[in-house]
Order: C-alpha cells, then structure tokens, then sequence
C-alpha cells in the first residue's frame, strides 16, 4: 500500500457562515492524504499512480466553491477524491481556518474526515 500526502495547502477562500466570511474571505490550510494498491512495485510511470498534481486541482476546485461548514467542504473533498481517483483506496482531509472570527482567539479551528471506499 503506498500513500500519497498532500500538506500545507494555503487558500483564501469565502467558507463560513458569516456575512464577512462569505464576503471577505479568509485563510486556509489543507492537508491531506490517500492510500493505494499498486499493480506493481516498484512504480516507474505516472499511469500507475495518483497524480499529486491531478489531485491538488479537485482540491483547488473544490476550495473555490464556498460551504458555511468546514464538515461539508471536507466530506465534498473526500467523496469527490474517491470518485475521481479509482485506484484511491481510503481518503484524509483537514481544513483549518486560520484566525476564525471567534472573539479572543488565537490559532485554528478545524475538521478532518477519513472514509475508506468500502465504507461507501
């Protein structure tokens, strides 16, 4: 089994349920990772794998489509992986939002989600 991993995303993107948030925008950091079953090891070409490059545009998509919650962008982003990747045998994504508009609070708040194609 190989995983592919994905980390440190930055975006700006419109997602919360705010008014600013939709309007403004605000930043974010994703990370992610995926796991599959070659059909041969060593892999030597790119049409045995996943694509990390393939795979960072459906997330870059994904991002510039706003949700109010964090839970939907992060399932949306998981079931859509999973779709567009059939070698893709289990999927984690997190997304952080940097400096939520909570009053007094420093840091990130943030949801991840893990799904295995079996478990669809």
């Amino acid at each position: 089994m190989l995983k592919i991993e994905l980390k440190n995303l930055l975006f700006r993107a419109n997602h919360g349920l705010y008014e600013a948030e939709k309007r403004l925008g605000g930043s974010f950091e994703v990370d992610l990772w995926l796991t599959y079953s070659p059909k041969m090891m060593p892999v030597t070409d790119i049409n045995d794998t996943i694509d990390y490059s393939a795979v960072f545009d459906v997330v870059k998509e994904r991002m510039n489509q706003p949700e109010e919650l964090l839970e939907t962008l992060v399932t949306k982003l998981a079931f859509e992986i999973l779709e567009k990747f059939a070698l893709a045998n289990e999927v984690y994504v997190r997304v952080n939002k940097i400096h939520p508009p909570i009053p007094v609070f420093s840091g990130s708040a943030g949801v991840s989600y893990q799904v295995r194609r079996d478990e669809l």
